[in-house]
């Protein structure tokens, strides 16, 4: 029975239509959906489809689509659908659907439209099986009638075909005598006008043969050999016309890969490097290459055969004699040698005279000689030389004062200079032909020499070997690989070299090296013994003048000394520092110590150091800052403030005419491009250019300002300073990603610039210090600071400033009284040098940390030396931070701020309250073209040319004092943000008003 397959989505569906199948014995599969159906259909046999419209996935029509382009008999389908969609039913009947069927679905009408579907199914089945019976018999008719290869076709007189035997559908590409038989004969040929000329031939003169294009079924073309002939009746008359074909495809093939493989012969003579001509059995030369033509200039009509080759190429009869003899007994050897012809080397005469020298080899291929012609002329002369220079080589071996040996690749010697004999009781035929452990050496030696001289075939790069030998000779051997032509390592020259007396000078040179890096180490003992013998009365000298400077009570004179004593100490220690910075920055001990650095502060403390230097020799200070500038950078503030000061020291110290002036200009660039140091995410680059109206530089000491010790140039000779600030600064700069690079016109002045690479953080509120402010006392209850100095300067100073502040101070003198002193009043903060007798600071501090009732008070270190070492030593042994001498009073009131979180009463606090009384009070600005010029220098960051600017104002009319005040505030502190928005507060009112 036939099987049908239900393709229906509904479960309820398929169960009814299977029901209602199995009664009538129909074989019955199901599928869900289109792409199951599909499935199915590609692995069993299937009658029929009953196929749902409205499928998951593909529908019903997408589904009838792909089924008949599976198969070219499908089974045929039944539409079943709960639409009655009559357009649709039209475009799937035109499609090829059997029948189309709308839901709710009448079971006995539908079981009739499948029954007819089957039986119409069945008669399809019986034609198909009919067929192939009436295919088999014309089958076995064509067998038992192919009586010829030959394809055979019979024509009456005008050339319509009434018989084709098998051979000739075949040819052809027909199955059936019945799609050829009736058919004119011109239209089984590709040009009809030259097969209707054929036929014109056969009526007029009874046959013809020759070469046609036949025409497949398929339109494929073939190359046919037709023999045709007209039969006559016994009258003479024509009664009909008789063909025979056969496909000389193949044979045209052949010719033509015949022609093609010449052809490509030809080819790849050209393209080959070498010189080659071709010649037949008989002797004739039918091809030779451009590179022949070009090596011998010797064209085809030059030497069309071989015996003309002979004679103009081998003009003397003698040696064309012999080459015809070795020639002949190259040929007879070929046939030992695969067909290969060795002729051998030859002197040829070219056609323009000349000779060259030709290695001659040949193959025998298909019935020709194909001849390969070698120049080796420069090889032979290559050769000659290469005697000549081994001669040279040889000469030259012998006459040098070292021993010269070759090895080949077995590790023989092959050539040993007669020098060997001047170290050994060897000589240079003893050893030819021999390994180094066949001589008398020693078996350390000999496998040092085999080790290098393997690792020097191997890979083809030099070796030395270092070794002693007996008698207290030292030998060092150079081992230099020699290659031949295809680049491999042929042989390995040798060159062994007596270094006795270089090894009695390295060591010489080892023991003065030491010698010296103990004198260095014996300086730098020295540098540091100095330093804290400079540092320790300099603490003194500076912490009093920086009291002294502080005081309000002073008259101008006393105020002018502390500011001499304090400048001159401080130019003292800038001396002292310079060196020992260049010497740990020489030694590689400098190590950048970044920290949040709050920019605008530390700018304006920059500003106002120079400022006041600027001032004392009348010359004109510029900032120009860029407003774009970030409040904090990640920077190491310590030595950004060395450069800076050092930089724009250097511009006052060389600018001496009056009214000159410098300019400091500071800028923010995101393009410079400088190594990245901190790998922070944030970078920025900060860009600092200090120019000055100084006598400038000329060109050729522009490198040498940055040496050590180097002054700049005569006529400064009598410039305080050591020399070292450039060097130091450029090395510091260096160290921060950075270059200082400068231009100097002679007479005008110089630029010095530098660019670094910073984080920059973010803004912080309340960020400003009160760095430019004095300190007059804390509020609060009376605090303890227990301060432990072995020097009595030392602790006196501390003292006085501490107690000029409101503490109260005790005292010891080293770490063991530091103790009991703590023990006895419990201090909340302890300041302990480090280098002291009985008991140092470190031990000090050590012991304290490990007294319970005392440990967590914080301890900071003092220290007049510079090493980090003793810095690192101070931090390990438990003090909190540690502090350089000589003191400075604001880094201690910092370090106090940090440990005690006291609140600081400022000397400039009612200053500021009576600029607030001003401000609530009354406020007069300046007319809007003086507030547009001031807006302007607010704008790119001139503080100091607005403090300048408002000073004047200030004393030209005293209504505008309040407004100056603020505007002096705001400039003072790098406030920049809040000086723009005053100044264009008033501007905007007065530009409208």
């Amino acid at each position: 029975m036939e099987t049908i397959l239900i393709v229906d989505d509904s479960l309820l569906t398929r169960n009814f239509l299977k029901e209602n199948l199995l009664q009538k014995n129909y074989n019955v599969l199901e599928a869900q959906t289109g792409e199951d159906a599909l499935e199915i259909m590609g692995s069993k046999p299937v009658d029929l489809v009953l196929l749902d419209k409205n499928l998951p996935g593909i529908n019903g029509m997408e589904t009838f689509g792909q089924i008949k382009q599976m198969k070219l008999f499908h089974p045929p389908v039944i539409m079943i659908t709960a639409d009655s969609d009559l357009p649709l039913a039209v475009e799937f009947m035109k499609s090829g659907g059997a029948d189309f069927m709308v839901k709710p679905i009448n079971v006995e009408l539908l079981m009739i439209r499948i029954e007819n579907v089957i039986k119409s199914l069945r008669m399809f089945k019986y034609q198909m099986i009919e067929q192939k019976k009436i295919e088999n018999e014309l089958k076995i008719k064509d067998k038992a009638v192919r009586s010829s290869l030959n394809a055979i076709a019979i024509s009456d007189i005008n050339g319509n075909l009434n018989y084709v035997n098998p051979a000739f559908l075949q040819l052809w590409g027909y199955q059936m005598e019945s799609e050829v038989l009736g058919k004119q004969a011109v239209e089984f040929w590709h040009v009809k006008k030259q097969a209707l000329q054929v036929i014109n031939s056969l009526k007029t003169q009874g046959s013809w043969r020759g070469e046609l294009i036949g025409k497949r079924k398929d339109g494929t073309l073939f190359d046919a050999d037709l023999s045709a002939k007209v039969v006559l009746d016994d009258q003479d008359k024509p009664q009909f016309m008789m063909a025979s074909f056969l496909d000389i495809t193949e044979q045209k093939r052949i010719e033509k890969r015949l022609r093609e493989s010449e052809a490509h012969l030809k080819q790849m003579m050209d393209l080959s490097p070498v010189a080659k001509c071709a010649a037949d059995n008989e002797g004739q030369i039918w091809y030779m290459n451009h590179r022949f033509v070009e090596t011998f200039g010797y064209e085809l009509e030059d030497i069309p055969t071989v015996e003309a080759w002979f004679t103009r190429a081998y003009p003397d009869p003698t040696y064309r004699s012999d080459a015809l003899v070795r020639w002949q007994s190259a040929i007879e050897r070929s046939q030992f040698n695969e067909g290969r012809i060795e002729a051998g080397e030859y002197n040829i005469t070219c056609k323009n005279g000349s000779v060259r020298i030709i290695e001659i080899t040949a193959t025998q291929l298909g019935g020709k000689i194909i001849g390969a012609f070698i120049d080796i002329t420069e090889k032979k002369e290559s050769e000659i030389l290469l005697r000549e220079s081994e001669q040279k080589f040889r000469s030259l071996a012998e006459n040098l004062p070292d021993i010269i040996v070759r090895f080949d690749r077995q590790l023989r010697h092959i050539y040993v200079s007669h020098q060997i004999e001047r170290h050994s009781t060897m000589t240079p035929e003893m050893m030819l032909g021999k390994t180094n452990h066949e001589l008398n050496i020693p078996k350390h030696h000999t496998d040092k020499w085999e080790i290098a001289l393997q690792e020097v075939f191997i890979s083809g790069k030099s070796a030395v070997i270092d070794y002693g030998y007996h008698g207290g000779k030292h030998f060092e051997s150079r081992l230099i690989p020699e290659f031949d032509a295809n680049g491999s390592v042929q042989t390995v020259l040798g060159i062994v070299r007596d270094i006795t007396e270089n090894k009695k000078h390295e060591a010489f040179l080892k023991e003065s090296k030491k010698i010296a890096e103990e004198a260095n180490r014996t300086k730098s003992n020295f540098l540091a013994s100095m330093s804290h013998e400079f540092r320790t009365p300099l603490n003194s000298i500076l912490g009093y003048a920086q009291l002294l400077q502080q005081d309000k009570n002073s008259n101008p004179f006393q105020h002018n000394a502390a500011d001499t004593i304090y400048y001159s100490g401080s130019h003292l220690l800038m001396m002292i520092n310079d060196i020992l910075d260049l010497s740990k920055i020489e030694a590689n001990y400098v190590r950048l110590e970044p920290s949040e650095l709050y920019l605008s502060v530390f700018l304006n403390k920059i500003i106002e150091i120079i400022k006041v230097k600027a001032d004392e020799k009348s010359i004109q200070l510029n900032t120009m800052i860029d407003p774009n500038l970030p409040k904090w950078i990640y920077a190491d503030e310590k030595r950004l403030r060395q450069v800076l000061l050092n930089l724009l020291n250097n511009a006052v110290k060389f600018t001496s005419l009056p009214e000159a002036s410098i300019s400091f200009r500071i800028t923010a660039n995101s393009n410079c491009e400088i190594s990245d140091n901190f790998n922070q995410k944030s970078m920025g680059c900060l860009s600092f250019e200090i120019e000055d109206e100084g006598m400038g530089i000329p060109q050729d000491q522009l490198e040498a300002i940055f040496l050590p010790f180097h002054q700049v140039r005569e006529q400064f000779s009598n410039q305080e300073g050591t020399g070292l600030g450039l060097s130091i600064s450029q090395k510091l700069v260096r160290l921060m990603g950075g270059k200082i690079s400068v231009e100097s016109v002679v007479g005008k002045g110089s630029v010095f610039q530098f660019c670094i690479n910073v984080p920059f953080v973010d803004c912080r509120e309340n960020a400003e210090t009160n760095h430019s402010k004095n300190l007059l006392e804390y509020i609060g209850s009376s605090l303890t600071i227990l301060v432990v100095d072995d020097n009595r300067e030392n602790r006196f100073l501390l003292r006085d400033i501490l107690s000029s502040l409101g503490f109260i101070v005790i005292e010891a003198v080293d770490g063991k009284e530091a103790i009991d002193k703590a023990l006895e009043h419990h201090p909340e903060l302890i300041f302990m040098d480090m280098l002291m007798p009985v008991l140092d600071g470190f031990s000090g501090i050590m012991k304290i940390r490990q007294t319970p009732v005392i440990s967590n008070i914080p301890i900071i270190g003092i220290s007049a030396s510079l090493d980090n070492t003793n810095l690192n030593r101070c931090i390990e042994a438990g003090a909190n931070e540690c502090i350089l001498k000589p003191l400075n009073i604001n880094e201690l009131h910092q370090a106090i701020q940090k440990y005690i979180k006291v609140k600081w009463v400022f000397d400039d606090e009612k200053q500021m309250e009576k600029t607030n009384v001003h401000m609530d009070s009354e406020v007069v600005p300046p007319e809007y073209e003086e507030l547009t010029e001031l807006l302007a220098m607010a704008n790119i960051g001139d503080v100091v040319g607005i403090q300048h600017y408002v000073s004047n104002m200030g004393n030209r009319d005293l209504k505008m004092i309040p407004f100056c005040e603020k505007l002096d505030y705001f400039a003072k502190n790098f406030m920049i943000d809040e000086l723009q928005s005053f100044i264009m507060k008033f501007s905007e009112s007065k530009k409208h008003g």
